[in-house]
């Protein structure tokens, strides 16, 4: 009985030592002043496969950067693909805007495709180009997002920047509240890691032009591994910018959410060294709150009020801990969002706040779930193209077809 009350303390303390490290380099983190000549010209790069809903809301945002000197390049997966007369339309209602379009040809059956769109697009920017900026379609950027990504770059000491995403916890799918509760699972442990998201990731000249990039861009099948990898060995490190947590509102089912997560999961089985200790972290963890519940239900049926309180509060006591650290999280992201982007997040209320503790357990069993399926994948469809994993950190792509003669949507 002892060892299992010891158990519940560590299961709940170590998330919250977590959380508070996390947080308070979060509240601390202050960018230097620059003057504006400094800033180099810089080149966002927006790959597009299919028409996301926040396309055109996407595109107004990128090209309204409280920035002096940078260009849009916009590479669309296939002309047939339904993005392309989405963007078309726009930037002829826009024909001022920054923006440039292309088509992905011949891409890599090495790589995914948003990776073989974003090195396509490096090899023919022109030298003046100091800094490249990755995007995605539901970066709904602020005012000084491109500012805030490359500002850090400015340091002698840094050749990669990242930012991150935060989910809306006030959304009614079921699914959007499991992607909130894994992000926040994730967002503090993707800090100590050093992992990068490719939605908000900056990388000055001096690392993308290094023979280091130029071969390792034929062997990977990522851009993130492919740009921590040469900024490492050009002794160059990675800094996380905590200005730059970008709001997701989007809805999702929960198939759509598991799939997510395992995608996510099986890219970092596949590139991080830290894959095998998540993996028995979160398998210890689910190991010893599946005990909690089997020996605590016992407890009730033989009528050992001890054994059944200690156990099933110290579940109770996990689902809480899982709900505040969650809400802890928020209130300091938002606050900053407020503070240095204007963005306003939503607050989350009473009812939000018991629509939350009820999905938590929902959550905790796909998220082991993903991460198993993850561990064991041989294969794993994105935006309709599926793409055979070949251990121990390489996939292939089966087929190309354009999103409009695939089967899945995205």
């Amino acid at each position: 009985m002892l060892f299992a009350f010891f158990l519940i303390v560590a299961l709940v303390l170590v998330p919250v030592w977590g959380v508070t490290c996390y947080l308070k380099w979060f509240s601390r983190y202050e960018l230097p002043q620059v003057n504006e000549s400094h800033f180099p010209r810089a080149a966002v790069i927006l790959a597009v496969r299919g028409a996301s809903p926040s396309l055109e809301d996407c595109l107004s945002r990128l090209v309204n950067q409280d920035y002096p000197r940078y260009q849009v390049f916009v590479v669309v997966d296939h002309p047939s693909d339904p993005a392309s007369e989405v963007i078309q339309q726009w930037s002829t209602r826009h024909p001022e805007a920054p923006l440039e379009i292309s088509y992905l040809n011949n891409p890599s059956s090495k790589a995914y495709l948003k990776t073989s769109a974003v090195l396509q697009c490096i090899r023919t920017l022109e030298d003046d180009f100091g800094a490249i900026v990755l995007a995605d379609a539901d970066t709904l950027s602020y005012s000084r997002w491109l500012r805030d990504l490359v500002l850090p770059l400015m340091s002698d000491e840094v050749g990669l920047v990242t930012g991150n995403r935060w989910y809306d916890p006030t959304c009614v799918s079921l699914g959007g509240l499991v992607q909130f509760f894994y992000n926040s699972l994730c967002v503090p442990p993707m800090y100590f890691m050093g992992a990068t998201w490719g939605g908000s990731l900056a990388i000055k000249r001096a690392v993308f032009q290094t023979r280091t990039f130029n071969e390792g861009s034929i062997e990977s099948f990522s851009e993130e591994v492919i740009f921590q990898k040469a900024t490492f060995i050009a002794g160059l490190r990675l800094e996380i910018q905590p200005n730059v947590m970008i709001l997701n509102r989007e809805t999702s089912t929960l198939a759509s959410a598991f799939n997510f997560m395992k995608r996510q999961l099986l890219w970092t089985r596949l590139y991080h060294s830290a894959w095998m200790l998540l993996l028995v972290g979160n398998w210890v963890v689910n190991l010893c709150l599946t005990g909690f519940s089997i020996v605590g239900i016992y407890g009730l049926t033989v009528g050992n009020g001890i054994l059944a309180f200690t156990l099933l509060g110290g579940l109770v006591l996990e689902i809480a801990s899982c709900q505040l650290l969650s809400e802890w999280l928020h209130r300091a992201i938002a606050r900053r969002a407020l503070r240095v982007q204007g963005t306003s997040y939503p607050a989350i209320d009473w009812p939000t706040r018991c629509r939350m503790m009820m999905v938590i357990p929902l959550a905790y069993v796909l998220f082991s779930y993903a991460m198993l399926a993850a561990a064991f994948a041989r294969k794993v469809t994105w935006s309709g193209i599926t793409y055979e994993v070949i251990p121990p950190a390489n996939i292939r792509m089966k087929k190309y077809l354009p999103i409009n003669e695939t089967t899945e949507t995205i």
